[in-house]
């Protein structure tokens, strides 16, 4: 079985996925009546006409291009505004990367400063129910690149560094 959205590629307010249930195509249809009596028929009709118009693929293309350049674009403001110690996820799709700092470091420690500064980043301890990774930070490079994020970055590698230094004393 394979399902997936186009909720972060076409369409967010849409809330619309696609289900490809193979074997178990008669439970999938009774586990989605069960669970919602209506779908947007509207939308997937709009949907629909952008994708078979050859628009969602043309879409795509672009939207591929824009993503690498924004993640080597972060990895290297990340390289050269981070502790050199911190070790950058290198992703094969998706948007975001994820950071390891030292260990002694915990990015929950700083996330309320970060959000002060106007900075934003997951902490990596809630992606853990066993409350591992929390030396990890996760950073989204899906967004529209421009100087508020390079100043973003910036300040949140200088927390790191204080976090990384401070603990050492």
């Amino acid at each position: 079985m394979t399902c997936s959205s186009f909720s972060k590629t076409a369409a967010p307010g849409y809330r619309i996925g696609w289900l490809l249930p193979g074997k178990y195509e008669e439970q999938a249809k009774r586990t989605k009546r069960a669970q919602s009596c209506s779908t947007p028929l509207l939308q997937q009709w709009t949907l629909n006409e952008y994708i078979q118009s050859g628009d969602y693929d043309r879409h795509l293309n672009v939207l591929r291009k824009k993503l690498i350049y924004n993640c080597e674009r972060m990895r290297a403001l990340i390289a050269e505004s981070f502790p050199k110690e911190v070790c950058i996820s290198k992703p094969q799709g998706g948007s975001v990367l994820w950071i390891r700092c030292q260990s002694h470091v915990n990015t929950s420690d700083f996330f309320q400063e970060a959000l002060e500064l106007g900075v934003s980043f997951a902490p990596g301890i809630i992606f853990s129910p066993s409350a591992k990774y929390a030396n990890f930070m996760r950073i989204s490079f899906g967004v529209q690149w421009n100087t508020q994020v390079e100043n973003a970055v910036k300040a949140l590698g200088k927390l790191v560094f204080e976090y990384t230094y401070k603990q050492l004393q």
